[in-house]
């Protein structure tokens, strides 16, 4: 008991699997959209990165969403919605969902029973951003390396220009 924090942890994964119980109230991990798998259960917040409201072939609307964490992106359904139903929450608004990842033609996806907009004070919005891949800091690396070869001072300046651009090394 640390205080009025209690931490539960598994033997096989300790750093993975820590539980904390706070006030009664049990906070379980992440669920990362990379680590989801076909059949799982679904509870968390994700950054809305795209919202559309469509018909299908009956006329009835549903909402098409993309949610977004640091490990990817994944795409969100949810049936039989009405505009007031989907009109408190927008594009780069952090919700809470809750579903059911299914895989349909080769890609997982999230039937959401749930959809609700929550405050953003206080969150680690790295959490919902991308992190550079080993792969994309290798190339950038790569980049500088044959950027100190480059005898063309006219090409060199331009190539630095790329290198420092911060968005454009973040969208890597």
């Amino acid at each position: 008991m640390l205080g009025r924090f209690s931490i539960i942890t598994s033997a096989r994964k300790p750093c993975r699997d820590v539980q904390v119980i706070l006030s009664g109230h049990s906070f379980m991990p992440r669920q990362y959209v990379k680590e989801l798998k076909d059949g799982d259960s679904v509870d968390e917040v994700y950054l809305l990165a795209e919202k559309q409201l469509r018909a299908n072939r009956n006329a009835a609307l549903y909402l098409l969403a993309t949610l977004k964490d640091r490990t990817g992106m994944i795409s969100g359904l949810m049936w039989n919605v009405t505009e007031d139903r989907v009109a408190h929450f927008d594009t780069g608004d952090l919700v809470r969902v809750k579903g059911k990842a299914q895989l349909y033609q080769g890609n997982l996806q999230l039937i959401l029973t749930h959809v609700d907009r929550v405050p953003s004070n206080g969150v680690d919005w790295d959490e919902f951003q991308a992190q550079p891949s080993r792969d994309a800091e290798r190339h950038l690396a790569k980049a500088r390396q044959i950027l100190l070869s480059i005898d063309d001072p006219h090409l060199r300046t331009l190539m630095e220009c790329f290198l420092v651009d911060e968005e454009l090394v973040d969208a890597l």
